[in-house]
């Protein structure tokens, strides 16, 4: 016998998404992993994947669009910042980066806790698989969305850059890393790579020196 003491602390939604899948159909081939056949005289191509499967594949794919985002969003934060920069004659005002926090939503939850059946106090979260599905796929095309408008913005903003590093007296691209191959086939660096713009004047003016 089970005995449950029940605290509800809050209320997801009931989550009628279950009903009987037909996966019944005429198959006559099969292309990456889906079937192509006939069902109800309509010729159809039909991919079944377990829920489980469904929902990792898109938490996966959702990692993946963070990485992406996270990196144009980095490479705009920091061409704004050197523009911005009075070094480039800037006034010092960083233009505003758009918010890509607070994006993902989260499914409603319900928490129980209470006995279980095998006497031990447990708490219990359940939340709508099809809620959870629903918000993992808008998430993932939210960041896609954004991921190409912050890309379009670090195009205009390097381009501008470009403009004013030339006026100040450096290259219009990031200085890069020079260095050769000692004869074990070690790499020796001659001339570090230019990360931020603190970067850039060092090297401007170690070259200067050499000169």
């Amino acid at each position: 016998m089970k005995y449950l003491i029940m605290l509800v602390l809050l209320v997801g939604c009931a989550g009628k998404e279950y009903k009987t899948v037909d996966t019944q159909m005429t198959v006559y081939g099969h292309i990456d992993g889906e079937k192509i056949g006939i069902v109800d005289h309509a010729i159809v191509v039909q991919k079944e994947t377990s829920t489980e499967a469904e929902l990792k594949i898109q938490e996966f794919q959702n990692y993946e669009a963070a990485r992406k985002l996270d990196a144009v969003y980095e490479k705009l934060v920091q061409c704004r910042r050197e523009i911005a920069d009075p070094r480039l004659n800037g006034n010092g005002i960083v233009k505003q980066i758009p918010d890509i926090d607070d994006m993902h939503g989260s499914a409603e939850i319900k928490e129980q806790i209470g006995l279980n059946d095998r006497n031990e106090l447990m708490v219990v979260k359940r939340s709508s698989y099809l809620e959870r599905l629903t918000l993992e796929r808008r998430y993932g095309d939210t960041m896609k969305a954004m991921t190409k408008t912050i890309t379009g913005f670090n195009k205009e903003c390097e381009n501008e850059l470009r403009v004013v590093r030339v006026h100040s007296g450096l290259p219009a691209e990031r200085y890069a890393g020079q260095g050769h191959f000692d004869g074990a086939g070690n790499w020796i660096t001659t001339r570090p790579r230019e990360v931020t713009l603190d970067d850039a004047f060092i090297l401007k003016a170690s070259m200067v020196e050499h000169e």
